[in-house]
């Protein structure tokens, strides 16, 4: 452990000199979301301040994020939500602070909220496949067993939602695996493991990136 954390604390070294001036901000983001995701959540706070201090005004917004998930893993939930709220204020053409909001709602349960959250992101950023995809999954996933939201929840809701998002993010891989999702659920009457393998290949070539669909090609081989 010794050797490893000296051959860590070098490189970190090493990468600090080399940085240049305008990026350390992502530098110390970085490494404060690392110091966060090991437990050492007293220097990640010191480490984002910094990055908050040094990256320039239109860029805040990313380290706001990552101080409100620090807060959030804390368990200091008023202070995530804190944080967020004062990043979407400053800074409302960030989808992604919205998106983390959502999905905190989500963890929480809280789907109505969370869905009505996500529409009202959707109506001022049409073109995020991200929060589309969002929204596709908590209609399809978060199923709530109320004949109040039966209509807003469920297998024809998601679908509904699905091909809605099409029309606006057909490129996002996102979109296409959640898509695939409802193809794979053996309780839903639109269940195809085909149409499912057309999603996932979609999914795929648009953002290859994507991790998810590459769980879903292996749960595939399953059924």
């Amino acid at each position: 452990c010794y050797v490893i954390s000296t051959h860590i604390t070098r490189n970190l070294h090493c990468t600090l000199r080399a940085c240049p001036a305008n990026l350390l901000w992502k530098f110390f983001m970085s490494i404060g979301r690392y110091t966060n995701l090991v437990g050492y959540r007293s220097l990640g706070r010191k480490l984002l301040q910094r990055a908050y201090r040094l990256a320039p005004a239109k860029s805040r917004h990313a380290v706001l994020l990552e101080f409100s998930k620090l807060e959030y893993f804390a368990m200091h939930f008023n202070v995530s939500i804190g944080l967020l709220n004062y990043g979407i204020t400053c800074f409302p053409s960030e989808w992604k602070l919205l998106l983390e909001r959502i999905q905190q709602l989500v963890l929480k349960q809280q789907y109505l909220d969370a869905l009505q959250l996500n529409i009202d992101a959707l109506s001022k950023h049409v073109g995020a496949g991200r929060l589309w995809s969002s929204y596709i999954h908590i209609v399809h996933q978060c199923v709530q067993w109320c004949l109040i939201t039966l209509r807003v929840f469920g297998q024809e809701a998601a679908m509904q939602a699905f091909t809605g998002a099409l029309r606006h993010v057909a490129k996002s891989g996102e979109v296409w695996c959640e898509g695939a999702r409802i193809f794979l659920d053996p309780s839903c009457s639109y269940f195809h493991l085909r149409n499912a393998g057309v999603a996932l290949s979609y999914s795929i070539f648009f953002t290859p990136q994507y991790g998810d669909s590459y769980i879903e090609v292996g749960s595939m081989a399953f059924r």
